[in-house]
């Protein structure tokens, strides 16, 4: 019997700690530039336990103590120094030009202005002398550490989203504006999707196989991207990539576009169901058949309108758009012959 209950005991362990939801910390006051990567990954367990709540104490306390390390350094403020400078010159045209009135009105709202300032600046003074002592004991690359031990993957990225509650997006790098590097990683801190698109689209819906659907979007030009769609456990749901993809929310759907122009219909298990290649796709958005009929796909193909059905992909009618007097739109529906849906 002890026997049966420790083998019990290893089994369920791993599913355990698969179940961890996790949770996104902030911790852009422990970047050491601006540029770097600054969230961090949790778990709900730690983030919420006596020493993940210790920890987050004592890197607020460290931000507060270095809110006006900026200031310090002597960045200015570039709204205040342009503000200044138009002042002066219009002082100065002002003379020029002899108007003595309007010099002084600008002389006068200089020296309010500076005053304001002055004043503001004390106050900065004040807060920062307050403040200076909380931090007190507590160095930014201790608590750096400190938090990367609990972190799931042992890293910062520069930015994170929980897909879930069990999976993270994360950015883990950015080489520039138009190449990012997105991934999709584990409670345990495996990166079940690679970081290595551009961006990632994850869909939540329940299929089959109780697994979530990623669309990993790679930049080839400005105009042009090739989608992967995988599993949110890293495996592959379609063998080939296509230049674009369409969510169609209210059927559960998704249209896809083959490298030939195409587009077709793929269900929730990522099995194309249309054979047929139509020029675009759409659900019945703003009631465009009728407001019974809101769960129908249509496809366009050869200047005509085609009802889909969601569940097979077949072609079960036509209709076609013409205008009422008002400008306003009247369809005219053709069901075929014994596949009447309503």
């Amino acid at each position: 019997m002890k026997r049966l209950f420790f083998i019990s005991l290893v089994v369920l362990l791993p599913l355990l700690a698969r179940a961890q939801n996790l949770v996104v910390y902030d911790a852009d006051v422990l970047a050491n530039k601006p540029e770097s990567p600054h969230y961090a990954v949790l778990t709900e367990k730690y983030f919420n336990s006596l020493e993940g709540n210790a920890l987050a104490e004592k890197i607020e306390r460290y931000g507060v103590a270095h809110a006006f390390d900026s200031e310090e350094q002597g960045v200015g403020d570039p709204d205040w120094d342009e503000y200044v400078r138009d002042l002066e010159k219009g002082i100065a045209n002002f003379t020029r030009e002899g108007n003595t009135e309007g010099a002084e009105m600008y002389r006068n709202m200089l020296a309010e202005a500076k005053k304001m300032r002055s004043e503001l600046e004390a106050q900065a003074r004040e807060a920062r002398e307050a403040t200076r002592t909380v931090g007190d004991g507590l160095d930014r690359d201790e608590l750096r550490a400190e938090l990367l031990k609990h972190a799931v993957g042992g890293r910062l990225f520069y930015s994170a989203e929980i897909y879930l509650n069990r999976l993270a997006c994360v950015q883990a790098k950015s080489v520039d504006n138009d190449q990012n590097a997105f991934g999709l990683m584990d409670a345990q801190g495996k990166m079940v999707v690679p970081a290595r698109y551009w961006t990632i689209f994850l869909r939540e819906w329940p299929n089959d196989n109780g697994k979530g659907l990623v669309l990993g979007y790679r930049l080839l030009s400005d105009d042009n991207t090739e989608v992967d769609l995988l599993w949110d456990d890293g495996t592959r749901a379609a063998q080939q990539t296509f230049p674009a993809v369409k969510i169609l929310d209210e059927v559960g759907l998704i249209g896809v576009r083959f490298p030939d122009g195409g587009w077709g219909l793929m269900n929730a298990d990522a099995r194309v169901i249309t054979s047929r290649k139509y020029k675009k796709f759409d659900w019945n958005v703003n009631d465009v058949i009728d407001p019974s009929q809101s769960k129908f796909v249509y496809g366009e193909r050869d200047g005509v309108n085609y009802i889909i059905s969601p569940a097979d992909g077949s072609e079960i009618g036509t209709f076609k758009m013409t205008f009422n007097a008002d400008g306003s739109t009247l369809h005219d529906v053709n069901y075929y012959p014994g596949k009447d849906p309503r």
